[in-house]
């Protein structure tokens, strides 16, 4: 009796035990996460583009474990300050790079911009890029996420490789990113014909007439009739509407645009697509934020800091042409 008693006791305690890890709630444990943010020096005159150059025949191509897109003959642009934060913000790392040939190739270090010198890039502190990257690599676990604004730059920059010196990329700019029309008034044009088309019967043919079918997605452009874009917001722009902080008065700092770029992204990593909408909403609708090369110059030391910069550039050479001919066609007049 004690035996079938005792067994009846372990039978229920097994039977609750198992309710109870039924019940359970299913815990969820988060990579970790970290942001990188790179400022670069100018190597040539045109404005950013992938991969790097280092102005000096890019012979860093050829070392070992070096991405093929990590370099690019085309490219303006070279490391000058990497700056790596964890999920708490706190500061792995803050390197500022030395370029090769002690800076024989830089055109600009783009003061204004990145607060950068050839004093700072070039004294005892630089370290080269390869020790540059070794010490990120070091530090990025290969189940780690790296979060930052168009950060796939960042990345490719840095000779990173998703899969393999970490796990993925994560780009909240696209976590922000607006949906729209890619020509207004086309799109007004389709979304008047339907509603002049009205109801009923004839929603099949309206819908067969916009080039929609019941089969399309309904979030994709061949339903809507009309091709979208995204507009893609900057760090200051959604960091002063959401934040109230603009973090990009002046001089860029790479350690406060990683550790914003992870605020921003824990806020509203788990917000739902209504709210989501919402908050790009807000941001298509607020004013402008000027960039730096609106603000302050598309220009610096002839190097263009936007696309602007190349009309800029367009329209000082054709003024300096004018200006040249009209001096030479005063001497000559003079001479006579």
């Amino acid at each position: 009796m004690v035996d079938e008693m005792g067994g009846a006791a372990v039978n229920v305690e097994e039977e609750e035990e198992k309710k109870a890890e039924e019940g359970r709630a299913v815990v969820v444990v988060d990579p970790p996460f970290f942001s990188i943010d790179v400022e670069c020096i100018a190597t040539g005159y045109g404005s950013c583009a992938r991969g790097i150059n280092d102005g000096r025949g890019n012979a860093g191509r050829d070392g070992e474990d070096v991405p093929a897109d990590q370099y690019n003959d085309n490219s303006h642009r070279y490391p000058g300050r990497v700056a790596m934060v964890d999920s708490d913000g706190n500061v792995l790392c803050d390197i500022l790079v030395r370029p090769p040939d002690d800076g024989a190739g830089v055109v600009s270090y783009l003061t204004p911009l990145t607060g950068l010198t050839a004093e700072v890039c070039l004294g005892p502190d630089a370290v080269p890029l390869d020790d540059a990257i070794r010490t990120i690599r070091a530090l990025l676990p290969p189940n780690g996420v790296v979060v930052g604004q168009a950060v796939g730059h960042d990345v490719t920059w840095l000779g990173l490789r998703a899969g393999i010196d970490f796990d993925r990329a994560v780009d909240i700019s696209d976590i922000f990113r607006q949906r729209m029309p890619a020509v207004l008034a086309l799109a007004g044009e389709v979304v008047r014909k339907r509603a002049e088309g009205g109801g009923g019967d004839d929603d099949d043919d309206d819908e067969e007439e916009h080039g929609r079918s019941s089969s399309c997605d309904s979030s994709s452009d061949e339903y809507l009739g009309f091709a979208t874009r995204y507009r893609h917001f900057s760090l200051r722009h959604v960091c002063l509407n959401l934040l109230g902080e603009d973090i990009q008065r002046g001089v860029h700092d790479p350690v406060t645009d990683a550790r914003y770029s992870l605020m921003l992204f824990h806020k509203y990593r788990n917000s739902s697509p209504t709210q989501l909408r919402i908050v790009r909403d807000g941001l298509h609708r607020a004013p402008i934020t000027p960039g730096f090369a609106a603000e302050k110059t598309p220009v610096i030391d002839g190097v263009c800091v936007s696309a602007a910069g190349y009309q800029y550039k367009r329209a000082a050479r054709t003024i300096w042409r004018w200006y040249s001919s009209v001096n030479t066609s005063s001497a000559a007049a003079r001479e006579r």
